[in-house]
């Protein structure tokens, strides 16, 4: 998981090769184990959005996307295998933004705002994030009561916050957006 973010960090910094190499390099490293186990999806849960990111970065967008499709697989069987991985749920939020920007990238306009329209549905707890291999349905509210259910203290409630507190979550889908559609039109210098 550490190398999966260190591949990131050097993706974000344009450092394409050298994220490249550390990703091939840790794909010969993951288990194959089949049946997967919830290790490994938990494993494949990190390693797929980044290499996403990557195929993103150099305009292999569906690639990117059928690696999303991928990552998100890998959640939905980790936590249908092992209720207790619950709370790797709200990655699907995560991969609902990356697939925002992929439809930004392509310039298809009615999907970028359809996938927007998704990811506040789900932020707003109006739609699940990823259905169970049992056809059990998860949504936010779910994530929220399985967090109630548990002792957590000031520290957690905190680090928690901006998932279990509604008005939070609605501004950091706002915050989020505005980011992504402000790479649009990016603002113009002035001499």
């Amino acid at each position: 998981m550490t190398e999966s973010l260190r591949a990131l960090q050097l993706l974000r910094q344009r450092r394409i090769e050298e994220g490249r190499d550390l990703l091939f390099d840790l794909a010969e490293r993951l288990p194959t184990v089949e049946p997967p186990s919830s290790f490994s999806c938990i494993l494949e849960r990190h390693y797929f959005p980044v290499l996403a990111f990557y195929h993103y970065r150099v305009e292999e967008l569906d690639e990117a996307e059928r690696l999303l499709d991928r990552a998100q697989k890998a959640v939905r069987d980790a936590i249908t295998a092992q209720r207790f991985l619950l709370p790797f749920v709200d990655s699907c939020l995560d991969f609902g933004f990356q697939r925002v920007r992929i439809a930004r990238n392509r310039r298809c306009w009615r999907e970028m705002r359809l996938r927007t329209e998704r990811v506040s549905a789900m932020m707003e707890d109006r739609e699940n994030l990823c259905l169970l291999g049992d056809g059990s349905a998860v949504s936010l509210s779910t994530l929220r009561r399985f967090y109630g259910l548990l002792p957590l203290g000031e520290t957690e409630q905190a680090w928690l916050a901006d998932l279990l507190d509604p008005a939070r979550c609605t501004a950091i889908f706002r915050q989020i957006s505005l980011e992504i559609y402000c790479e649009i039109c990016p603002a113009i210098p002035y001499p």
